[in-house]
């Protein structure tokens, strides 16, 4: 074979090789890398006339609100060194209802009842992603009032999902946690009557598995990127493995969340 025969398949070889790497760079969210793999240097203010950020090679692009994550993948892991989050604040109050989880998502149905929830949270985005959805850290106070009179305390892993709502102010919110309530909460056991006299008057424990259904709503302000949402509030045993099936409450809250 001679040389420029050999120098023509070596030339192809890069080639092919260059543009593999850059198709699988592309795949897995890598755009930096995959502009390198083209053979050639960028140009200064290039990225600038194409619309993209002047941001080192290799750098995430995404544009999300402070707090989340710049993602190089859908995995669970994220870039921590860039990451800068934000602490978010929130204020809702509740309802009690007597309704249960499956029958208030799934047919919005509620029967309510004289008892009601004021929670003060703290929340602040997680440096990782669970496949598409950014993961946020929240604590809360709660204080019941009317026919329950105690205080709550839960901690949640809430994951937000915003892709669906792309391009709109909506995301939805499921967050998995443990709540701690000071006393056993009245609502949660089922009481002995002249009708069930052979019902455990204390089904339910201080510390249920705690449960999180959001939808939030932002608002057209800059000022602290006031956030509106409706939440479930919900405590259970997780099928009879913390308390009987039957223990457990319900609560259909609205509040507002700041960003600071």
């Amino acid at each position: 074979m001679s040389n420029r025969n050999r120098r023509t398949t070596k030339t192809h070889s890069r080639s092919v090789l260059l543009t593999t790497v850059g198709t699988i760079c592309i795949l897995f969210g890598l755009p930096g890398l995959a502009a390198n793999t083209s053979g050639r240097s960028e140009v200064p203010g290039e990225r600038a006339a194409a619309g993209l950020s002047e941001s080192p090679v290799g750098a995430p692009e995404s544009i999300r609100h402070p707090g989340q994550a710049p993602a190089l993948f859908d995995g669970i892991v994220e870039d921590q060194q860039s990451f800068r989050p934000a602490w978010d604040i929130s204020f809702y109050q509740g309802k009690y209802t007597r309704t249960n989880l499956g029958q208030i998502l799934l047919a919005g149905h509620t029967k309510y009842e004289p008892s009601y929830i004021s929670v003060l949270t703290l929340g602040r985005p997680l440096p990782y992603r669970l496949w598409r959805a950014n993961l946020e850290g929240e604590g809360q106070v709660v204080r019941h009032t009317g026919i329950q009179k105690h205080l709550e305390f839960n901690g949640v892993v809430m994951a937000r999902i915003t892709e669906p709502f792309r391009g709109t102010p909506f995301s939805l919110g499921i967050g998995e946690g443990l709540s701690l309530a000071t006393r056993n909460p009245d609502l949660e056991n089922t009481r002995r009557s002249l009708q069930r006299p052979n019902l455990s008057t204390e089904t339910s424990r201080k510390l249920l598995n705690y449960l999180v259904f959001e939808v939030e709503m932002a608002l057209p302000l800059d000022v602290y990127q006031p956030r509106a949402f409706v939440r479930l509030h919900h405590r259970s045993g997780i099928f009879g493995t913390l308390c009987p099936s039957i223990c457990g409450s319900n609560f259909v809250a609205y509040g507002v969340r700041f960003s600071y």
